[in-house]
């Protein structure tokens, strides 16, 4: 009975050890990724930064200022205020 006993506490504290030792590479794995991620954001962001030349916006769009100001009016109303807990409301249009 003592044997199976010592067999079962050294499996059951190798198994803690293995996963132990997992979760830490894991960990380690994270943080070399997070660190590899934020590094091509950054050089993405310096990139986007610099203006671009020769270049025209056109806008193809036919929206006129009164839409353009009822949707701004629906999402104002629609949208949480900041620090306050979010709940949605029905916002009726009427033509």
């Amino acid at each position: 009975m003592s044997s199976n006993f010592v067999t079962g506490l050294q499996l059951l504290v190798t198994g803690m050890l293995v996963v132990f030792v997992v979760l830490v590479l894991l960990m380690y794995i994270m943080k070399i990724m997070s660190a590899i991620v934020n590094r091509a954001k950054s050089h993405a962001n310096q990139d986007d930064k610099q203006p671009l030349q020769g270049v025209q916006v056109v806008s193809t769009a036919s929206t006129s200022e009164e839409e353009l100001a009822a949707v701004v009016a629906v999402m104002a109303k629609v949208l949480p205020k900041k620090g306050t807990p979010a709940h949605l409301s029905i916002v009726e249009v009427k033509n």
